[in-house]
C-alpha cells in the first residue's frame, strides 16, 4: 500500500519456496519476491513456477489486491508473468557452488546476495563476510552480468551501499528495519 502509486518496486523476503507464502505476498500487491535459503537450480525453478500462471506455472488466480478485487483481473494476469520478479537469494555454500546452473534458469532476471548468511554457510559465522567471501561474491556478480542477470547484495552503512553500487551491483540493501533504527538511534 504505501509504494501504490509511486515508481517504487515492492519486493519481499518471502519465509520459504512455498506457493502459499509466493502466492500471499503477490496477491497482496508485491512485484517481486525474493527467495530465502536457495540451494540450487530446482529451487530456484520451483520459486519461478510458484510465481507465474498456468501453463507456465502453478500459480493459481485470486481476488485481492493485485487484481484490484477482480475488477483489474484480466489486465494483471495479462502482464504479471513478465512483469513479476523472481529473485533467488544467494546465501548458501550450495547456491554458490551451483550458482552456473542457477545462473542458467531461463527468465531469471537478477540474483541478490545476503552475505552474512553466505559467510556462515562456508563456517564463518557472526562474520559478514569471512575469509573469501567479498571475492567470492564479485566473482558471482561477474558471472551474473555476464548474462545479463541483475545482481543485488545488503549492505550495513551508507558507505558500503556507495561502494557496491561502483562495483556494479544494481540493487542495494541498507539493512533492515530494527537495524536502521538501532543505528540511527546510536548515532
Amino acid at each position: 500500500r504505501v509504494v501504490r502509486g509511486s515508481p517504487t518496486t515492492a519486493l519481499v523476503r518471502v519465509p520459504a519456496i512455498d506457493p502459499s507464502s509466493i502466492k500471499r505476498a503477490l496477491d497482496i500487491g508485491a512485484h517481486g519476491v525474493l527467495l530465502p535459503l536457495v540451494r540450487g537450480q530446482e529451487d530456484v525453478e520451483r520459486g519461478i513456477s510458484f510465481a507465474r500462471y498456468p501453463p507456465r506455472g502453478l500459480r493459481g488466480v485470486s481476488g485481492e489486491r493485485a487484481v484490484q478485487w477482480g475488477l483489474g483481473l484480466r489486465e494483471y494476469v495479462a502482464i504479471a508473468d513478465e512483469e513479476t520478479l523472481v529473485i533467488p537469494i544467494i546465501e548458501t555454500r550450495e547456491a554458490a557452488e551451483e550458482i552456473d546452473a542457477i545462473l542458467d534458469v531461463p527468465g531469471l532476471e537478477a540474483i541478490f546476495f545476503g552475505p552474512a548468511d553466505l559467510s556462515a554457510s562456508h563456517g564463518h559465522l557472526g562474520e559478514w563476510e569471512g575469509p573469501g567471501m567479498a571475492e567470492l561474491i564479485l566473482a558471482i556478480r561477474a558471472k551474473a552480468a555476464a548474462k545479463g542477470i541483475g545482481a543485488g547484495i545488503m549492505t550495513r552503512s551508507v558507505e558500503e551501499a556507495v561502494r557496491r553500487r561502483e562495483q556494479g551491483f544494481e540493487m542495494v540493501g541498507l539493512g533492515a528495519d530494527a537495524s536502521l533504527l538501532i543505528r540511527a538511534l546510536t548515532e
